[in-house]
């Protein structure tokens, strides 16, 4: 089963729970137990389902050896495996390109749909944005009809001037990697993580920031920068993300290691 309980697989649910096989097998689309369903085992890793929390699973734990959330992206954007350092001129490029301003100095990416941004988190990435005056937050359109005014005015009544915060409308399918390089760093949402998100930024070469939570969806992120062996962009609660995102908003050569990590984990 590679969606579980998401919207458009309940026919998939509902054969399982009628166990037309010994052995079934949950993997990757649905970040969760499945509370039933006559699953026999769940395929995950030892960071988005600790030991600790096999209690909370009905299905046995099958433990990959890194991260359990896979992806061709060497097979379907082979062009990015060796990408160039997206900055300068380079960078201007890639923003213009994406309906931005090409000289921003510094951006954030939150690239993730915007239902998983939370009260809390946005004030985080405010707090952050009002610390550090260089930086702008660029946000992705996909379902929401007119975020842009709703993310602005919060952010204004949050002492950030609304023309920082950048929403533009998704791109297409071989667009959109080759764009999103050209942020500096990506915030995840820590209450419901980048999962397939995840992938495509860290495939970009960006530097993926987050903070695990204690159930598996607020976990996938963290296993994903583990498993890329880049584990300094893993924060250890709120404050400890508001501090990293700081620190390589301000300090070029940390923020140089973190790409360096990334790009070096594609190879």
């Amino acid at each position: 089963n590679l969606a579980g309980h998401t919207r458009g697989n309940d026919a998939v649910t509902v054969v399982m729970a009628h166990r037309p096989s010994p052995v079934q097998v949950m993997h990757e689309g649905y970040a969760g137990t499945m509370g039933g369903a006559r699953h026999t085992a769940h395929m995950t890793d030892r960071f988005s389902s600790p030991p600790d929390y096999a209690g909370h699973y009905v299905e046995k734990l099958l433990y990959m050896p890194h991260t359990f959330f896979v992806n061709d992206h060497k097979q379907t954007y082979p062009e990015l495996t060796h990408d160039i350092p997206v900055e300068g001129e380079e960078k201007a490029s890639r923003l213009a390109f994406g309906h931005l301003p090409a000289d921003l100095p510094f951006v954030f990416a939150a690239f993730n749909q915007l239902y998983k941004v939370e009260p809390v988190i946005f004030r985080t990435w405010m707090d952050v944005l009002r610390r550090n005056p260089q930086t702008h937050l660029w946000a992705i359109r996909i379902h929401t009809r007119d975020p842009e005014y709703n993310l602005q005015r919060e952010a204004e009544a949050q002492g950030v001037k609304g023309d920082r915060i950048h929403v533009v409308q998704g791109y297409n399918e071989k667009q959109h990697l080759y764009v999103k390089a050209a942020a500096d760093v990506f915030l995840d949402t820590p209450s419901y993580n980048a999962h397939s998100t995840g992938c495509d930024v860290l495939w970009s070469g960006t530097p993926l920031l987050t903070a695990p939570g204690d159930k598996m969806g607020a976990r996938v992120a963290a296993s994903l920068v583990a498993a890329a062996g880049c584990s300094a962009t893993i924060a250890r609660n709120e404050e400890d993300y508001a501090a990293i995102a700081t620190a390589l908003a301000t300090r070029p050569r940390a923020l140089k290691a973190a790409k360096e990590c990334v790009r070096q984990a594609k190879v």
